[in-house]
């Protein structure tokens, strides 16, 4: 006897998740990844955010799709390349969607 999947129970969603800057009507996705979770990210990309700024943004990962608020932290300029880290202000239920 074999069971069937439960199909109340959607598939959490699996890929890499992309973070676009929201302004305006558009997106731009001018930062790569590092890591991120429910509370914040860290990414890679230009320096063009102030310490305390806050950003519209739009989380993809495959088909799922959420916006989210998040603040400026900190930067890390030691290295070759800059990194921004941000924490999430209004943790949408749709990041559950990404997070579990």
């Amino acid at each position: 006897m074999s069971a069937l999947p439960d199909p109340s129970i959607a598939a959490a969603p699996t890929g890499p998740i992309t973070v676009a800057v929201l302004g305006g009507d558009a997106a731009y996705d001018m930062f790569e990844v590092v890591t991120i979770d429910i509370a914040g990210a860290v990414l890679r990309g230009p320096l063009l955010f102030e310490i305390s700024e806050e950003l519209g943004l739009r989380l993809t990962r495959g088909a799922t799709v959420a916006t989210t608020r998040g603040r400026v932290t900190g930067h890390d300029t030691s290295g070759a390349v800059i990194v921004t880290t941000l924490v999430f202000i209004d943790a949408a239920p749709e990041l559950k969607r990404f997070f579990g």
